[in-house]
Parts: C-alpha cells; structure tokens; sequence
C-alpha cells in the first residue's frame, strides 16, 4: 500500500485518550496540518473518523454501557470512491 492516498484503519483506542490519534493526516482533516494543499490530497467536508463502537462504564452503577453506530453514509460514499480509484485497498 506504498503508493496508495489512503488506507482505511479500524482500530481499538483506550478509553479516555486525551486526544486523537496522531501520525498521518486524516482525510478531511483541516487543523492540525500546515502547508500547501497538497498535503491534502484527498477534499472531505470533514474528518473521516467514526466511532463504530463506544463502550463506556456507568458512573454510578459502574456497569459497562455500550453504544453503536452504524457507518454513515457519507462515509461509505467516501470509501467506495476511494477504492473504485484505487486509493485505498481493502482490509
């Protein structure tokens, strides 16, 4: 995947990170990169994060909640067309 603008990563973080996870810029990604445009190659209206999965401990009753969220469609859109261009390959 050497050549490719993207990869799609699932992953497990730690509960409570303190802030994202850094080490490439994240498609859509507008903050915390300087520099020319180029450094964006791909155009999204936003980070193309999603949390597919938040599992959280109750405050009170200290039971573990879990929530999910289904993969929104702008995502999908952005994943089918960045693999139809070969941009990204499949996990």
């Amino acid at each position: 995947m050497k050549d490719s603008a993207a990869c799609h990563v699932p992953c497990i973080l730690p509960l409570f990170a303190q802030s994202q996870p850094r080490g490439h810029t994240l498609v859509g990604e507008r903050r915390y990169v300087f520099g020319p445009d180029e450094m964006r190659p791909i155009d999204f209206a936003r980070q193309a994060l999603h949390a597919g999965r938040l599992t959280v401990k109750h405050p009170v009753t200290g039971r573990a909640l879990t929530f999910e969220a289904p993969l929104p469609q702008d995502l999908k859109e952005l994943i089918a067309t960045l693999r139809a261009a070969r941009f990204i390959e499949r996990p």
